[in-house]
């Protein structure tokens, strides 16, 4: 039963995200402008540069790593914008399942189910990023609940999976490294 209830979020989930997707189309937003020059760019003079002329305004956020990803798909004729709107809502979905992972370790299955659904609809913090386009801070929020799920599920049942948390931890530094801070803050909390 428990199974048949988060399929049928996650496809409700899934529905909102189509249906919102159809009616905007793809994340637009400041950065998401940003990161497309520069990965077009890149593109265009067919070497990766911190060199943008005429596209000056998009020098700053030439820091992230996670740049490579639109230019890589570039390459493969997809849209830079496109790869980035399917990258957030992947996230955002996924994100999803992380939170119901969080939750099961606080709540019985009823109310876990419960609060993912008010997540995945109202308080989804990874689409909400994604939406006002924000997408790297949506992104890297994905990876960290990732971070807070392992850290959590160490601190309660003595229990952690490494490469998941490492995986969370290069996510955060691929695709915004400002969440660190909160990571610390989360650490420190738990050993106090």
């Amino acid at each position: 039963m428990e199974n048949k209830l988060l399929i049928t979020i996650l496809l409700l989930s899934l529905a909102l995200r189509v249906y919102v997707y159809l009616h905007l189309g793809t994340i637009l937003g400041a950065d998401l402008g940003r990161f497309a020059i520069i990965s077009h760019t890149w593109f265009l003079k067919k070497q990766v540069t911190p060199n943008l002329q005429p596209y000056d305004m998009a020098e700053s956020f030439f820091y992230f790593p996670f740049l490579l990803i639109p230019y890589a798909f570039e390459y493969l004729g997809i849209n830079s914008i496109a790869t980035i709107t399917f990258i957030s809502y992947a996230t955002s979905f996924l994100g999803i399942l992380v939170f119901y992972k969080i939750a099961r370790l606080f709540l019985n299955k009823e109310k876990a189910l419960i609060s993912t659904a008010f997540y995945s609809f109202i308080f989804d913090i990874v689409f909400a990023y994604n939406l006002m386009g924000v997408f790297p801070y949506g992104i890297a929020s994905f990876f960290f609940l990732i971070v807070v799920w392992q850290s959590l599920k160490f601190a309660i049942e003595n229990k952690i999976n490494l490469p998941l948390l490492f995986a969370g931890f290069f996510g955060i530094l691929l695709f915004h490294w400002y969440l660190f801070f909160a990571v610390m803050l989360l650490f420190f909390a738990l050993i106090t």
